[in-house]
């Protein structure tokens, strides 16, 4: 009995389903997470199932074993030199035992009916394909009791199936993503220069336009509003025409009676539009 890899994806199976049409669907599972891969190929030849196995690792990386028989493109020369390029370690499982690679093997003949169910019901096959490998991949494998899907990814797939919905978040994404996004609040402040808010109700302000203005136009429009409202940052002016809310920063105060102008604009969260 084969021993479980330590690691989604780290050890992969291949095989091929052939199709009543000539074509063949070249299938990839992960021996971990039991998770497929289906990709549809014209033949088995080197020339057009390296490019289709190397897609896929680029999707889903490269493997540290990959698992075949001894069909034509897995004992070429060239598919010897796609695993040297790429550093994974190609194994050959023992000819005529099919335990050695019992799992894609099973799941062959389980695509097999359903591209052959779909025929004979006179139905898309790709389609219902495609159909099956959503519920399979978010459905609990009977062997590990856990979805492919979230064996290999750590989340559960969002299908039309029953489902308990859970969050799977690992805790290293989400502190991660929290100092990122608290790095780059860091850097917007500082390439702003965030000041006070000046603006009170009552207050005649002129607004700024918004980023369609025409160049030879003003930063902000000619028409004065006066100040209703005001929450925290947020400011609600109106004249005879509209009222409108804004951050505090898309405004500017109106001179006052001395003649004097206040800043161009009023600087709470700048930048932060």
């Amino acid at each position: 009995m084969s021993q479980l890899p330590k690691a989604p994806w780290s050890e992969v199976s291949m095989d091929f389903a052939e199709l009543p049409n000539s074509e063949y669907l070249l299938i990839i599972t992960d021996d971990y997470s039991r998770y497929p891969v289906v990709e549809t190929v014209k033949s088995t030849s080197g020339n057009t199932v390296i490019p289709r196995v190397d897609k896929v690792f680029s999707e889903f990386g490269i493997p540290d074993v990959v698992k075949t028989d001894n069909g034509p493109p897995f004992k070429s020369r060239e598919f010897s030199s796609f695993a040297q390029t790429l550093g994974f370690k190609h194994r050959n499982i023992t000819p005529r035992w099919r335990r050695a690679n019992d799992e894609v093997e099973r799941f062959v003949r389980t695509i097999k009916k359903v591209v052959k169910t779909a025929t004979v019901e006179h139905k898309n096959w790709k389609q219902e394909m495609h159909r099956f490998l959503r519920n399979f991949r978010a459905t609990p494998h009977t062997t590990t009791k856990i979805p492919p899907a979230t064996a290999l990814f750590g989340w559960a797939l969002k299908t039309k199936l029953p489902e308990l919905k859970k969050t799977l978040q690992d805790p290293a994404v989400e502190g991660n993503d929290r100092k990122a996004k608290s790095r780059m609040k860091r850097y917007a402040d500082s390439k702003t220069y965030v000041q006070p808010s000046t603006i009170q109700e009552g207050d005649t302000v002129f607004v700024k336009r918004d980023d369609s203005k025409r160049k030879r136009d003003t930063p902000y429009r000619p028409d004065s509003y006066v100040v209703v409202q005001k929450k925290g940052s947020m400011v609600t002016p109106r004249n005879n025409n509209a009222t409108i809310t804004r951050n505090s920063s898309c405004f500017k105060k109106a001179p006052s009676d001395n003649g004097d102008d206040e800043e161009a604009s009023d600087g709470e969260d700048a930048g932060q539009q």
